[in-house]
């Protein structure tokens, strides 16, 4: 008579299983086997039969995808006399307008060309596209450039008359037979040797230079924009 005995085990390089053993009580050898016998004592014959299921392989874990990181492009540099580029062009530019803003007919467009040159030189030389704002700042850059640049040549032209006379130095007669002699224009040039008149000369100029620079600079900024925009 035998007894059938089910139950878990695992084991090395199987896993776990299910045990199902039919136990008899004496081996075939004769031997008479205790309960739970695996093998007969006596020959060495396995007595149970074992049924060793393959473990379940878990299902491999899904790893979310990996976020793509995002390359920050770094923004152009802020137009200012902190940014070198921007200075030198706003220089060059003020050198480029003194031989002719001293003509009043055409003083407005050279100032207005000065901003639009320091711009265009600016965007060839670093490949940006520049805003209006920027181009403002290089305007107002190349302004104040040129302003510095005539307060002290007209601060040496109002020395040297006043030292050779003042605004009787006007009065003398080479003056008078100049071809485009003008009694307003010299009026006008004898109340630029005084105070009043030097404060009013330096601020117009200021405000002149100012405005015409950043607006020439500005326009230039906006069509370069659109330029490379119609590219695209």
């Amino acid at each position: 008579m035998a007894a059938e005995e089910t139950g878990v085990g695992c084991f090395s390089g199987t896993g776990c299983g299910t045990l199902k053993a039919s136990m008899p009580e004496f081996c075939t050898c004769g031997a008479q086997l205790p309960p739970d016998a695996l093998f007969c004592h006596k020959c060495g014959k396995p007595q149970r039969h074992i049924e060793a299921h393959e473990p379940e392989t878990p299902a491999p874990e899904t790893l979310p995808p990996t976020p793509i990181p995002r390359v920050a492009v770094a923004a152009p540099p802020n137009a200012n006399f902190g940014n070198p580029i921007a200075v030198r062009v706003s220089v060059l530019a003020a050198m480029l307008s003194l031989p002719l803003c001293w003509i009043p007919v055409i003083s407005v467009a050279v100032f207005i060309a000065a901003g639009s040159v320091a711009v265009y030189l600016y965007v060839r030389r670093t490949g940006q596209r520049i805003d209006w704002r920027n181009g403002l700042r290089i305007g107002w850059m190349t302004g104040l450039v040129t302003f510095v640049c005539l307060a002290v040549l007209f601060t040496v032209a109002v020395g040297v008359v006043s030292m050779a006379g003042g605004p009787d130095f006007f009065n003398q007669p080479q003056f008078k037979n100049m071809p485009m002699y003008d009694e307003h224009t010299l009026e006008a040039a004898k109340a630029m040797m005084t105070l009043p008149g030097i404060i009013q000369a330096l601020l117009s100029t200021f405000i002149t230079t100012m405005l015409f620079c950043g607006a020439g600079g500005a326009l230039a900024a906006r069509l370069s924009r659109l330029g490379g925009q119609s590219r695209y």
